[in-house]
């Protein structure tokens, strides 16, 4: 018996140390972006061994690789945001593109045409990168941190605008476990069939499944909602996956404060209502209940 514990517990030894000689996992970034892109001579031939420097504005953020033998680079687990992008390489000019914008989950693309240059010079490409996925296939669309600040949000709940996304309905599902519910759906689904990460963590009740943790609008930086053909990466859904992204703090202090309030002055007369005002004005009583709603909030971060 003594002889069976003690090779049970090498077994277990030898397994561990496997275990922990192996090569890490690979974890999903599912709440980065990558740039990519080719760098071209002025002939279109591919340059290799150019240095390529990707720098977030708002956080001094560098990243830096080189270009491979066929002039390709990738630049990957970039946080949201916007970026700086350069090339450089001895004996050439230093191209600079500027606010290259970086979602989540997707891939922007920088492409680089290197000039000889006869003096130390920089040249800045102007120009909107384009944001359309030629490497993909995934149907959705990027929530952004301007239309999250700038859309109104009856309830301020960050998951009501998604049925901005084609193919999007309302879903709401109840759990009396939770204050404030509110769900979405794709593709005629339920709600409890989306599968909602924040920040690359899941954020699905592990019981009843739907969201678990509500989040402000104000602590969204933007979203990706993603409706059909998303990437094995997310193979426990089957019926759409939000990645979240929160905003994180800068090299400046930066806050926003918010007031969102009605009342009855500000709603019209329901057909009810309006049947029922003859006899509310000989009660006294005004045509409309009274009725205030007022939310209000703010926010505050930096380095």
């Amino acid at each position: 018996m003594r002889s069976f514990y003690r090779l049970a517990l090498a077994a277990a030894v030898v397994a561990m140390a496997g275990l922990l000689a192996g090569p890490a996992p690979a974890w999903a970034q599912t709440d980065t972006g990558t740039i990519d892109g080719r760098v071209f001579d002025e002939t279109k031939a591919p340059m290799p061994g150019v240095t390529v420097t990707a720098k977030n504005i708002a956080t001094g953020l560098t990243r830096t690789t080189t270009s491979s033998a066929s002039g390709t680079y990738r630049l990957e687990a970039l946080p949201a945001g916007t970026y700086d992008v350069s090339a450089d390489l001895a004996g050439f000019a230093t191209q600079v593109r500027k606010a290259a914008p970086v979602q989540g989950s997707s891939a922007s693309t920088v492409d680089f045409t290197m000039k000889v240059a006869t003096v130390a010079e920089t040249v800045t490409v102007t120009g909107e990168v384009p944001i359309i996925q030629t490497t993909t296939s995934d149907v959705g669309q990027v929530i952004t941190e301007k239309m999250v600040e700038n859309i109104p949000l009856n309830g301020r709940k960050f998951q009501d605008l998604s049925l901005l996304v084609p193919g999007t309905r309302p879903s709401n599902y109840y759990d009396p476990t939770k204050t404030e519910v509110g769900g979405i759906s794709y593709g005629g689904l339920t709600g409890r069939s989306v599968i909602i990460n924040v920040d690359g963590g899941d954020n699905n009740d592990g019981v009843v499944r739907g969201i678990l943790q509500q989040f402000s609008a104000d602590a969204i930086q933007e979203y990706k909602v993603t409706t059909q053909r998303y990437s094995a990466e997310f193979g426990r859904s089957v019926g759409g996956v939000v990645n979240v992204i929160t905003k994180s703090g800068t090299n400046d202090f930066r806050g926003t404060a918010f007031l969102f309030a009605r009342d009855q002055r500000l709603n019209s007369l329901t057909f009810f209502q309006d049947q029922q005002k003859a006899d509310r004005a000989a009660k006294g009583l005004a045509a409309k209940p009274p009725f205030k709603q007022q939310q209000f909030g703010a926010a505050l971060g930096g380095p």
